[in-house]
């Protein structure tokens, strides 16, 4: 519709999610294997934050604190979340860095706002070309901590993506 408008298109991607990391639901957090994949569904099918939320209280309610694994889990769900509306294509997530590459062509962010972020955490953020930004992650923080620090840090993209 905005071709045929004239206006400017904006490429939509789901972003694809490489792990070097251990993010799941344990067996040991819930034996049944189906009850975990139902848990699996509801968690990925989520729309939203709130959403995503509301499966958290559940499953909190239902089995208890969260291991590692699934506190990781839903850390890389919330990343995954943002960096989708960041236009990311690609994110691979390992334990001492995240590297996200944008599709080509993708317009949802500036050029301009990455250079920001570098330039202003030149010491953890460097670009990788062709369409890469990597992310130093803080070791002594635990595995969630450290995606949802680099989602924070990502974030500030997304602000400059509405500003503009």
């Amino acid at each position: 519709m905005a071709r045929l408008k004239g206006e400017e298109e904006l490429l939509r991607t789901e972003t694809e999610i490489n792990l070097g990391i251990s993010a799941h639901i344990p067996d040991s957090y819930i034996e049944d294997a189906h009850e975990r994949l139902k848990y699996y569904k509801m968690l990925s099918s989520a729309t939203d934050a709130a959403s995503r939320s509301a499966v958290e209280l559940e499953l909190r309610d239902r089995f208890g604190s969260f291991p590692e694994p699934l506190d990781t889990l839903l850390s890389v769900l919330a990343f995954k979340a943002r960096v989708n509306e960041l236009g990311v294509a690609r994110a691979d997530l390992m334990p001492d860095r995240v590297r996200v590459t944008w599709a080509e062509g993708q317009k949802k962010v500036k050029p301009e706002a990455i250079v920001r972020l570098v330039m202003a955490n030149r010491d953890r953020v460097k670009m990788q070309p062709p369409a890469s930004l990597e992310v130093m992650l803080d070791a002594s923080l635990a595995p969630a901590a450290r995606f949802d620090a680099a989602r924070e840090m990502l974030s500030s993209l997304c602000a400059q993506a509405e500003l503009s």
